[in-house]
């Protein structure tokens, strides 16, 4: 019997719940997500501590890996506390390896990833063998897949995926590198998606600092305001929330004419 990670305190946990509220509640249902940032701010970490959520309330998800191998991921998620292998048994989490094919292994993976309807044929299949109704699916990263394909495939690929995901009630989460396509592109693939929520790494007193920020999140009143976090082993984002969670809401939201300005816009992005 394998020893399993130390489980997360209430007041571990506490720190991501401030998330939720940033999003005005949890994941709507029937929704797709961007995470979209500067390479190293946090991305995989969020969307992983996103899909782990939704496993512990029971709902099945699939992994979609552009970025790095299944057994990575996996050791990955266990050092942040979280116990993937234990929702893999019972078939709650199975995950789609396209990325081992281009490191030349080609046994037990999905030989052509960047053969757009093959995957989506084989996630499909994935689904159903998990229920197909309530799945989340997190797709990490798209940028290999805007690289290797036509801008158009690309954007169907996505456009095919959530709309599978979204029909039956279920989330598609995926991960995005700012910088990594042209503006027009970027633009364009932010608009494919429900959500969008961008991390930063901004330059304070010679030191680098991540940021959070919820753009936008359909049916959600969302808060837009800019709020550091940290990565932690043992736990994985834990942001820096004010105290006062429902004073701080309340003076964003009474701001002149009631639309809240986006603050932090001043920052520097790098």
């Amino acid at each position: 019997m394998t020893d399993k990670p130390k489980a997360q305190s209430d007041e571990d946990r506490r720190y991501f719940r401030g998330f939720y509220e940033l999003l005005g509640g949890s994941l709507p249902d029937s929704s797709s997500i961007l995470i979209a940032g500067d390479p190293g701010s946090g991305k995989t970490t969020l969307a992983q501590q996103i899909l782990y959520d939704e496993l512990r309330k029971s709902r099945p998800c699939v992994i979609v890996t552009y970025d790095s191998f299944p057994s990575g991921i996996l050791e990955r998620m266990t050092q942040f506390g979280w116990d993937p292998r234990a929702y893999r048994l019972i078939n709650k989490l199975d995950v789609v390896d396209c990325y081992s094919a281009t490191a030349g292994i080609t046994e037990g993976v999905v030989p052509h990833p960047f053969d757009l309807t093959n995957v989506s044929i084989h996630l499909t299949t994935v689904m159903e063998r998990l229920g197909n109704y309530n799945v989340t699916i997190l797709v990490d990263s798209l940028m290999p897949i805007f690289s290797e394909t036509e801008n158009k495939h690309a954007i169907g690929f996505i456009q095919s995926i959530a709309a599978k995901v979204k029909k039956n009630g279920g989330r598609m989460v995926a991960t995005l590198t700012t910088g990594a396509l042209s503006s027009e592109q970027f633009h364009k693939a932010e608009s494919l998606f429900d959500g969008v929520i961008e991390l930063r790494m901004v330059e304070e007193h010679h030191s680098l600092h991540r940021y959070l920020l919820v753009r936008k999140m359909d049916r959600r009143q969302i808060i837009p305001k800019l709020v550091q976090f940290d990565i932690i082993d043992g736990v994985g984002i834990k942001l820096k929330m004010p105290r006062v969670s429902f004073g701080w809401r309340r003076s964003i939201l009474g701001r002149v004419g009631g639309r809240p300005r986006l603050p932090g816009t001043d920052l520097v992005r790098h």
